[in-house]
């Protein structure tokens, strides 16, 4: 019987460890898309589009042109991060729900913008669209 708690006590602590472990690493992706987030509405903000459109991922580069970049970005209006924003990360892929209100209305509607990791930095992949919690 202190043979079955001892590992039960061990695999907890484990698991925990483990967990504690992947947390502080995707707390650093974390920081750096919320970062990159923010410079990518100040320069959308500012009609710097070319500044903005660097944020795109080099596959949405190749596809669109800077002007079909400006054509569907201009007039997008990108709020500030609320500081219960939703970020979920997964396998080098992130979505980001910068206006995401956890302790307001039951439904609401919130944009999401997809995001993917390519050689250690963040980029949008032009997937926006509107989410309604």
């Amino acid at each position: 019987m202190r043979r079955v708690l001892l590992y039960a006590a061990v695999g907890i602590s484990l698991y925990y460890l483990g967990s504690s472990l992947i947390f502080r690493l995707q707390l650093n992706d974390m920081r750096r898309i919320d970062f990159r987030y923010a410079q990518f509405r100040e320069a959308l903000a500012a009609d710097r589009y070319a500044e903005a459109y660097t944020f795109m991922s080099p596959g949405y580069r190749q596809s669109r042109s800077m002007e079909d970049f400006e054509d569907a970005f201009s007039g997008l209006d990108l709020h500030p991060l609320y500081p219960t924003r939703l970020l979920s990360i997964r396998f080098g892929t992130a979505t980001l729900l910068p206006e995401h209100d956890r302790y307001g209305p039951i439904f609401q509607s919130s944009m999401v913008l997809e995001w993917e990791e390519i050689d250690g930095e963040w980029y949008l992949t032009g997937e926006i669209h509107q989410a309604l919690d």
